[in-house]
């Protein structure tokens, strides 16, 4: 195991898997998104959980902590029972007793889908007209999304009445690509990008993934790179994922981790100025 699981900080589902709480500089926070977990969803192809195996090695001064909470799309597959709003809270709570940033320690997290909506929850933002940042904003350098439905998913497109029939969870109700609260929660992440001193990197999966169900087979686009766009920060499509391995980069060369690292490097160890991150710097392209 990685972890310690008696150690009274670490509430259910925070896995701290390098690291530690009283000598590490910085936190690098990973949390995955629907029918996602704490593990398998940061797992390659090849059996490498590449938060510790190459996050861990390039960053050894960082505590890297993955969470993990139940992320079902249906209800009697484990599914969410709270809302994203009460979801978001609870997290919140749960890193706020691990400390995380506390200490003067800088933070970054790495989501994927609908985890990056927790993580702006967990950062204050409700979706609300009125908003009051949480204590984490200012340690809070950096936040990456892979795949993540800024504006929505077409999981919720799906009519009610099948909805209501396969019983899914209350989360997707709130994915709607026509939400006034997706649509005024990434607002409220706009604007304390616009003030705040952290940058946001977010890539969009260019392939479409392919389901499959007993017989039925689908090839779908889980969200499309208009709803992945948040609007701000470095924005980019990576033609080789699809939304299942957006998070399961193969090799440190792969185009995901190329951003990634630096991305992760910049927002923790540069004092720079607002408006300096560029794609050219994260991907290392001339010109």
């Amino acid at each position: 195991a990685y972890f310690d699981i008696s150690d009274p900080r670490y509430l259910d589902g925070i896995f701290p898997v390098a690291g530690d709480h009283t000598n590490s500089a910085y936190d690098i926070v990973f949390v995955h998104g629907l029918r996602g977990e704490a593990f398998r969803t940061w797992t390659s192809r090849g059996k490498v959980f590449w938060p510790v195996q190459w996050v861990g090695k390039d960053f050894p001064s960082a505590r890297i902590i993955t969470v993990g909470f139940g992320a079902d799309l249906l209800l009697w597959g484990g599914g969410f029972a709270r809302s994203l709003q009460e979801q978001g809270e609870l997290l919140r709570y749960k890193l706020a007793l691990a400390q995380v940033g506390s200490g003067g320690r800088k933070v970054v997290f790495v989501t994927h889908s609908m985890g990056g909506l927790l993580v702006k929850q967990i950062l204050g933002f409700d979706g609300s007209d009125s908003v009051v940042g949480h204590r984490f904003l200012p340690s809070v350098k950096g936040v990456a999304f892979l795949a993540t439905p800024h504006l929505g998913s077409w999981l919720a497109s799906v009519p009610a009445a099948v909805r209501s029939l396969a019983k899914t969870s209350r989360v997707v109700e709130d994915l709607s690509s026509s939400s006034p609260y997706l649509t005024v929660l990434n607002q409220q992440m706009r604007d304390a990008y616009s003030n705040c001193a952290f940058e946001c990197l977010s890539i969009a999966e260019g392939m479409r993934t392919q389901l499959r169900h007993s017989s039925i087979k689908l090839s779908l686009t889980i969200v499309p790179p208009e709803a992945s766009d948040p609007g701000f920060g470095v924005f980019f499509i990576e033609p080789s994922v699809d939304h299942i391995n957006i998070p399961k980069p193969d090799t440190r060369g792969h185009p995901v981790y190329k951003a990634l690292e630096p991305f992760i490097r910049k927002c923790l160890t540069e004092e720079q100025p607002k408006g300096l991150l560029d794609l050219t710097d994260l991907l290392d392209v001339e010109g």
